[in-house]
């Protein structure tokens, strides 16, 4: 006998779906796992309202399901609490001056790469400022209208109001994502990327655009800009000189052609801006959103942060042979990007925002979310960006035009950065600098063209007022050599002569000159234990012991703070040991912070240091597992896998 349906029972079907439309809409982690642990209880709670031929089974589930669903349910709604983590608070201000902070990104969701890990902590202290190369609009698909294409800068909007960055600080330069293939019908003929373009070319982008542009929801800088070379950087060269930042953090030379022109052509706009402006002197720190973020481990759920690892063997990085990792700035990340679950932690939550670029990228979350970020500093305040430069023969303007690299094809990722520099052949290998004002030199700063094979072995420096010095040899991956002039008086330029060269191609990539060392705008100093990983809410091995040390940067900083004990209000200086290490020991159930002062008795750094017994060990194992199940194959990765792969297809 066929069954009736009533129209309790046909309801039950749409209540159903409620939960999962709610799933592909929130935006929040908490909030899906609350919806997801709620669908037992309001299956039962329609079974019992509905009756019918199954009234009996639900007799019996009713009271089962419902108690397994309310014990569910409720650390499901706070999810994000559970794995929250004891971090003590250090003001942003006692970490980074205030002023302006720009970051320059080539993609929507490269900045979270770049500095996500620390923007909650700069919004503090500085007036933050994001700056988009392109519109993200790279598409395989037939044209779309732009709304549709400018999907990703509305992305960014919501991902910088979790650091609360307003959208008036977002800006869009509106240039193309990708760039189409020549058209001169040459077979295997690479793509022609903006930056290796004639200045006044127009380039069409791999969208079908060649002008800037923006939406309505999302504008651009300044609309109806051909794509041109040279529009790109007065582009940019026009809002460094409107924002003047005090702080610029940009991509570097990546594997992504985009990434890689964008660290080129910032290079060349700040130079040009403050060949114009001798007082402007930013502090420049430049990373890779790729070695150092995108590829890193995916090793989120540790038992402790874990530091940015080496990328790759040995000490220089492969993309720029002049960048060494032991001289790399390591910053400490903010409190919202500090926990055991990702539901929470405030780099996730930001990512979550570029929803079209979660296809699944729940991977890429865990690696990106580190406990340092690492930069490397490009000093400024050259005296040479003003000098004239002659020399007996090559290209005498790459002395003294900021690019410390250059490639011939940035679109080939194997191709090393050494084609940009000053090449003189044997026997006219001379160089002279006119200052534009008699200067007193304290220091000089010499980076030959690495990665070539070559070495210059041996200099000859020859200053105005007749002081001559042999100089050498310079350090062949490209990295610089510091030369003390230990000259007390002014002079009005100087001779550089290259005496002894190796290898087939030896070259000078830049010249930098300062009547005073350059000395960084930020002093970082943090906690950390004697692998190297910095400590913020920090579990002991289960013998309570610990070493650790004070990292800071630049290194003169070391010896001004003081770290003390604080546990039960007990406050006690630590004094480091033969080792250089600090020892301590928690028993087992105990806990303490550790404080970072200065000699001025400012909080420098803190972190929280527990041995906790072995329940709680196990209850944290168990949630980071739980968790790392859970976002491997929630209903939403998958909503935006699937959503992904059929706007591939249509």
């Amino acid at each position: 006998m066929l069954h009736t349906w009533t129209t309790a029972e046909l309801l039950i079907i749409p209540a159903t779906m409620l939960p999962v439309l709610l799933l592909i809409r929130c935006r929040k982690a908490w909030a899906q796992v609350g919806v997801c642990m709620g669908v037992p209880l309001l299956l039962v709670a329609g079974a019992m309202w509905a009756g019918a031929w199954y009234e009996t089974v639900c007799a019996w589930a009713a009271p089962i399901l419902g108690g397994i669903s309310m014990l569910l349910v409720v650390p499901a709604l706070c999810w994000s609490r559970l794995g929250r983590c004891c971090v003590p608070p250090v003001p942003g201000t006692a970490r980074y001056p205030q002023g302006k902070v720009l970051v320059l990104a080539p993609h929507q969701d490269d900045e979270l790469l770049l500095a996500g890990g620390i923007l909650e902590d700069l919004v503090q202290a500085s007036e933050v400022h994001i700056i988009f190369s392109t519109n993200g609009d790279y598409t395989r698909k037939r044209p779309l209208p732009r709304e549709r294409k400018g999907l990703r800068m509305q992305e960014a909007y919501r991902a910088m109001q979790e650091f609360g960055i307003p959208a008036e600080r977002v800006r869009f330069m509106g240039f193309g994502n990708e760039w189409q293939p020549e058209r001169s019908g040459k077979p295997g003929e690479r793509y022609l990327h903006l930056y290796h373009a004639a200045p006044d070319a127009v380039q069409h982008s791999f969208s079908g655009e060649s002008e800037t542009w923006g939406t309505a929801a999302a504008p651009c800088i300044r609309a109806g800009l051909a794509y041109t070379r040279r529009n790109f950087v007065e582009l940019l060269r026009g809002e460094l000189a409107r924002l003047r930042p005090d702080t610029i953090i940009c991509v570097d030379y990546d594997v992504h052609a985009d990434h890689r022109a964008l660290s080129l052509l910032f290079e060349e706009a700040l130079a040009a801006e403050m060949k114009a402006d001798a007082g402007y002197a930013p502090f420049v720190l430049k990373t890779f959103a790729y070695s150092c973020c995108w590829n890193s481990p995916r090793d989120f759920y540790c038992e402790n942060l874990l530091s940015t690892p080496r990328p790759m063997p040995g000490d220089e990085m492969s993309e720029v042979p002049a960048y060494r990792w032991s001289e790399r700035l390591r910053v400490p990340v903010s409190r919202g990007c500090v926990s055991r679950v990702l539901p929470g932690n405030l780099l996730y939550e930001a990512y979550m925002q570029h929803e079209s670029q979660a296809v699944p990228m729940e991977g890429v979350k865990e690696r990106m979310i580190n406990g340092d970020k690492v930069y490397w500093w490009r000093p400024t305040g050259n005296v040479l960006l003003q000098a004239q430069v002659e020399a007996e023969s090559g290209d005498a303007a790459a002395l003294h035009d900021f690019h410390l690299y250059g490639a011939a094809d940035i679109t080939n990722p194997d191709e090393l950065p050494t084609a940009a520099g000053w090449f003189p052949p044997a026997g006219k290998a001379r160089a002279h600098f006119t200052l534009a004002a008699p200067t007193r030199l304290a220091q000089l700063r010499l980076y030959a063209v690495g990665g070539t094979g070559s070495c210059i072995e041996k200099l000859r420096l020859t200053l105005s007022n007749g002081v001559q010095k042999k100089l050498g040899p310079l350090p062949a991956n490209g990295s610089a050599l510091v030369v003390a002039t230990d000259c007390e008086e002014a002079v009005s330029g100087f001779t550089l002569e290259l005496l002894a060269t190796t290898g087939p191609r030896p070259g000078l990539a830049e010249v930098e000159a300062y009547a005073t060392p350059p000395c960084p705008l930020w002093q970082v100093v943090k906690l950390q234990d004697a692998d190297g990983h910095f400590l913020y809410d920090y579990t002991t091995p289960r013998s309570g012991e610990l070493r650790f040390s004070l990292y800071t940067w630049p290194d003169a900083a070391a010896g001004a703070h003081r770290v003390c004990l604080v546990q039960r209000d007990d406050v006690r200086e630590l004094c480091p040991g033969a080792d250089g290490l600090y020892h301590l020991h928690l028993p087992p159930g105990e806990e303490a912070e550790l404080h970072v002062y200065t000699r001025e008795g400012a909080l420098a750094d803190a972190a929280r240091v527990c041995n906790p017994p072995r329940l709680c060990r196990l209850g944290h194992k168990l949630l980071r597992k739980l968790d790392k199940r859970m976002r491997g194959a929630t209903p939403r990765s998958l909503y935006h896998y699937y959503a992904y792969t059929l706007s591939q297809l249509f």
